[in-house]
């Protein structure tokens, strides 16, 4: 049941760090490294906020259900940003 939304806020947050670099007028690549930042720093916050700061031994499990899952989701969802990228480049010439 975790799993879903675990990824769905992964996806999210990394899509949301892409795009906040755009008004901004970062290049391609500093976008791509905050999104790539965004998805696998969450990882160790969750970690970090459930077992040290809340000390909930309950609130552990989600934290750990999302970083099962934040390493390959982090890679897919930034290939895929590149491989959009390379076709809208190709397209464009």
């Amino acid at each position: 049941m975790l799993t879903p939304i675990v990824i769905g806020l992964n996806v999210l947050s990394m899509f949301l760090g892409y795009l906040i670099g755009t008004p901004f007028g970062l290049s391609f690549k500093n976008r791509i490294t905050i999104s790539v930042e965004v998805g696998l720093h969450n990882t160790a916050l969750a970690l970090l906020i459930a077992s040290e700061k809340l000390g909930v031994s309950t609130m552990e499990k989600p934290a750990l259900v999302y970083a099962l899952y934040s390493f390959f989701v982090t890679f897919v969802v930034a290939w895929v940003i590149i491989r959009l990228r390379l076709y809208r480049l190709k397209k464009r010439s």
